[in-house]
Formats: C-alpha cells, structure tokens, sequence
C-alpha cells in the first residue's frame, strides 16, 4: 500500500482483501491489531514509501511480516511517462489472490521497467490485467474493465476507480475485452494503489494512444479524494 505523510492509503481495503486471502488459502484470520501496528510503522516513514504485509502459514501458524522501501529511487523523479505494454499469455491469469511469489512472471522476457509493464492475457486472448496494475479501456465514451470473475486480482484502487467514474455519470462496464476491443479505444489507463491512474501510450502489436480525457479526469478525481486529503469517505470493502 502506499503510506503517504506518515498515513497508510486505503488501509482498510488493504486488509479486507488480505483477510479475504488468508481465510481462502489459510482458513485463518487476521489479528485483530494488525491495523494499528501498520499505522504505527507508517508513521515513522518520512516521503512516499510503499509498504507490504506478507501473510504466510508456518507450522500451521499464520505469520505476518512487515516491509516498506520508497516509492521512488533516492534523488528520482517519479515515473510520468505513459505506460508502454507487452502482452504475454498466462494460462487462466494470475487469479484474485496477491500472491507474493511472483517468480515466474517476473523471468517472463522483456524489458519491464517502472513504466513497462506485461499485459496479462488468457489463451482465448481475453485481457485480464498487467503485472502490477488493472486495466481500463474507453470506447465510445463508455468505460470498460476486465471483471472480476476469479483471474484477476480485484485491486482497491479499481474499486475505488469504479467508484468515482459511476458517481460522476460516465457509464462504466465491467465485462470481457480483447484485444481487438482495445485496438478500436480511443483511451487506455491503468490503475494500481502506488500509481494512482495512468495512461497507456502503447500496446505493442495493438496500437498507440494519447492521454484522453477521461484519465486526466480520473487523476484528477484521485488526487482530491478525501481519503487521500485528510477527509472521510465511505469505504466498500467488499470489492
């Protein structure tokens, strides 16, 4: 998650879809302190860092470690430039589980940088997600994003992506897209919890876009959040 000036970002969504994990893959549950402990280690990082809880089952016990690193190198600049894609076919995709071992996408060839990312497709070329983001597409004015049907991990800054879209009136649709479907788009952006939203420059094999407008509105829309400015918002945690 990203903690920023000291605060964890979407913590409770965070921590409902790490519970959901651990129930599934464990039978176990979180403890009751785990928030509380994550918010007091935030609070001594100073600057943007990332931060990862890491839920692993040792003896029949469940174990919970703690690290964080920034979010950008010493002295970078974060990245700004569009993302470029590279699809690379995953048989039934990642799932809806943030698994920790990613050792086999991560000797997938290419040359994945801060702003390279692989795009995840299933073997009937169903788009599912990238490496480490969801995906949105815009066609027509109406935006759509791969479902959450068991091969993609339900992202929190999905949700909360969704979320905002729907109460602004843009209609929103969450269904299969291929990537057929993508070359036809008139936007692509994608969105994680580091990253906020971000636009896609290039597909390649697919095609290449310009920033539109409905993800500057999206950047926008995020970087007021009340969440993220001091305020309170509701928070789904069902998603």
């Amino acid at each position: 998650m990203l903690v920023r000036e000291g605060r964890p970002e979407q913590l409770v969504e965070h921590l409902a879809r790490l519970g959901s994990s651990v129930r599934a893959c464990f039978s176990h549950e979180l403890p009751g302190a785990l928030a509380e402990q994550v918010r007091q280690r935030a609070a001594g990082l100073d600057g943007p860092h990332r931060l990862r809880v890491t839920a692993v089952l040792d003896a029949g016990s469940l174990c919970l470690e703690m690290t964080h690193a920034p979010l950008n190198p010493p002295g970078a600049a974060p990245p700004v430039a569009p993302w470029v894609l590279r699809p690379v076919v995953v048989p039934g995709g990642w799932g809806r589980h943030k698994w920790a071992d990613r050792r086999a996408l991560d000797t997938t060839p290419g040359p994945w940088s801060p702003v390279c990312d692989p795009l995840l497709v299933d073997q009937d070329g169903t788009v599912l997600e990238t490496g480490r983001a969801n995906v949105f597409v815009v066609r027509g004015g109406v935006v759509t994003t791969p479902p959450v049907d068991g091969r993609i991990l339900p992202g929190v800054m999905r949700a909360r992506v969704l979320s905002s879209l729907r109460a602004a009136g843009y209609e929103v649709r969450e269904q299969d897209i291929t990537l057929a479907d993508i070359a036809g788009a008139s936007e692509v952006f994608v969105t994680n919890a580091l990253r906020g939203a971000r636009p896609v420059g290039k597909i390649h094999g697919v095609g290449a876009w310009a920033p539109g407008s409905v993800t500057v509105w999206v950047q926008r829309a995020l970087a007021d959040a009340p969440w993220r400015t001091g305020g309170i918002a509701p928070i789904d945690t069902t998603r």
